[in-house]
């Protein structure tokens, strides 16, 4: 990738696998039968769901300090 594309936020990094997870997951839980393994998958489902959302708003809010702080000249 040329570097010019390089400075992109940091939630953009996560669409393309995100995207690629819950294809993944839809596809298991059209295909799968076991209760277990359903229950796993959507277990699994659910706590990435919980995760990313939390995560990627943990780094977003901490990066808008970062950047509020270094227009101020702080370090």
């Amino acid at each position: 990738q040329p570097y010019i594309y390089g400075e992109y936020p940091i939630i953009v990094a996560e669409i393309a696998s995100t995207t690629n997870e819950n294809i993944l997951t839809e596809y298991f839980l059209g295909h799968i039968t076991d209760p277990k393994t359903r229950a796993f998958i959507l277990n699994y489902y659910l706590d990435s769901f919980k995760g990313t959302l939390f995560r990627q708003t943990q780094f977003a809010v901490f990066e808008q300090f970062l950047h509020e702080a270094d227009a101020k000249g702080e370090p």
